[in-house]
């Protein structure tokens, strides 16, 4: 049996399935609480052993929090410029999932006048596991209570991420004021959560990875697979859109459009929780991995921690985007000369890494750049620009789904003879998540619509005797 719920202009609409209270209503609230580590005995110096140097990398081994009882230890690989003369900024370098400290990584940053530490997140050391070390990066998603917070792997992967720059700021070589940290993938959803919570780092370059990992990533899967009560808590503790709002350093994101792992969505919206806005570098492509090995990958990451951290010529500026009718622009400021500005934009539906981006020049003229929409709709566009330096800078996406409609959601309800559960579904508006909350506990069901845009429509199994004050959120996929 159907029903039908509307709601006019960002209005509420209401109705009663199965003795169900349905609610439509527009946003998602985050929550708030204390920080679960002790940054002040994060910010000191840990114990160090220093290892072997091979080809001027130095192994090195520091002490971190402790793990089901007993201390633990994180393995590193150091190195120091050769070629500049010091004090020299720093750099902590924060691998992905599948990945692990890694020298060329750590004498790549040195060989362009920084000392860089790039540590293993995983327990391991240079020959496999430490006796001492923390927790593995398979148990990264295990369920956990509010007790054991300081047993997962984030909570570790964090504080030896803080530990790090703590390392860095006791070098003698090493200006304690110049320090960044720099991660890749999911390492940079953890720098993400350290660079928030130490005042330390002066910037801060993501690459792929921030926040809202549980709204599309390719970790979402395995967040939501958690209980109720792990997954409430892993949102607030460990994803870094619960702490950007709160940082002081100089951010660059930067990521592809296509990117397989973490849609655009959630790491633009991640973006713009950063106090003074972030700079913002999303192409359609850029390749998933080590971006300092493909040539080209790492300008804007370079120029960034150069300007910031040793006074170099810093990116381009791109403001937000200004629409007339079919018109759209943005201005934009740049120390180097503008090779090319751009209009890109994709009108396919589907998974963000399946989508099909087209790019047409835009307009350059007197600190601004111009383009014109076409006329397909639904559309998602953004505007990029590139200097003579090579560096790409974008704005954020914005969607145009085409004439402004009301919200209407057909909910198709009943009980279910064979189980008893109240089975709940209908067509799902593109460019929209179709959320689930409730006055009970219907944790395990809360997240089934917060998945990628790809579906057309949505579904929900309730235990029809709980679902009582049921609400229903209609969020754009792009809600920033």
């Amino acid at each position: 049996m159907p029903w039908v719920c509307r709601a006019n202009g960002g209005g509420v609409g209401m109705l009663v399935v199965a003795g169900v209270l349905l609610w439509i209503v527009g946003a998602l609230a985050a929550d708030g609480g204390a920080l679960p580590w002790d940054i002040q005995s994060l910010e000191q110096t840990p114990d160090v052993t220093w290892g072997t140097v091979t080809n001027g990398v130095q192994q090195v081994f520091y002490g971190s929090v402790p793990y089901q009882g007993h201390p633990t230890r994180v393995f590193a690989y150091y190195a120091e410029p050769t070629n500049v003369s010091a004090p020299f900024p720093a750099v902590v370098l924060v691998h992905g999932a599948g990945r692990g400290a890694n020298a060329d990584w750590a004498l790549y940053w040195a060989d362009r006048g920084y000392v860089a530490l790039s540590m293993d997140l995983n327990g391991d050391g240079p020959e496999g596991r430490l006796p001492d070390g923390g927790p593995a990066l398979l148990d990264r998603f295990r369920s956990f209570t509010a007790d054991t917070i300081d047993q997962q792997w984030m909570y570790h992967a964090v504080a030896a991420v803080v530990r790090g720059c703590s390392l860095l700021a006791t070098r003698p070589r090493v200006d304690a004021a110049r320090i960044g940290v720099h991660g890749l993938s999911l390492g940079g959803c953890v720098a993400a959560i350290a660079a928030s919570i130490d005042n330390r780092p002066r910037a801060a370059a993501l690459v792929f990875g921030a926040g809202y990992l549980q709204e599309g990533s390719f970790v979402a899967g395995l967040i939501q697979s958690l209980d109720c009560e792990s997954r409430r808590l892993w949102a607030r503790y460990f994803d870094a859109s619960s702490y950007l709002s709160g940082s002081t350093c100089r951010w660059l994101f930067a990521s592809g459009a296509l990117d397989p792992f973490f849609p655009p969505t959630g790491f633009i919206r991640s973006a713009a929780l950063v106090p003074g806005g972030a700079e913002l570098s999303v192409p359609p492509f850029r390749l998933h991995g080590y971006v300092h090995a493909i040539p080209g990958a790492d300008t804007e990451i370079n120029r960034f921690m150069d300007h910031w951290l040793k006074g170099g010529v810093p990116l381009p500026k791109l403001g937000p985007i200004v629409r007339q009718g079919t018109s759209v622009s943005a201005w934009f400021t740049s120390p180097l000369s503008v090779e090319q500005a751009a209009l890109n934009y994709t009108t396919n539906l589907g998974p963000w890494n399946q989508r099909t981006w087209q790019s047409v020049p835009a307009q350059i003229a007197e600190g601004n750049i111009r383009a014109f929409l076409p006329p397909d709709r639904p559309l998602s566009f953004f505007l990029s620009l590139a200097d003579s330096g090579g560096a790409v800078v974008t704005t954020p996406i914005v969607a145009d789904w085409g004439e402004e409609q009301e919200l209407v959601l057909r909910i198709t309800a009943h009980i279910s003879q064979s189980t008893g559960q109240l089975e709940m579904e209908g067509p799902k508006p593109w460019g929209h998540r179709i959320v689930l909350s409730s006055t009970t506990d219907l944790c395990r069901w809360s997240d089934w619509g917060t998945n990628d845009t790809s579906d057309t429509r949505f579904g929900f199994i309730l235990e029809a005797p709980a679902a009582t004050g049921v609400t229903f959120y209609r969020v754009r996929d792009i809600d920033w």
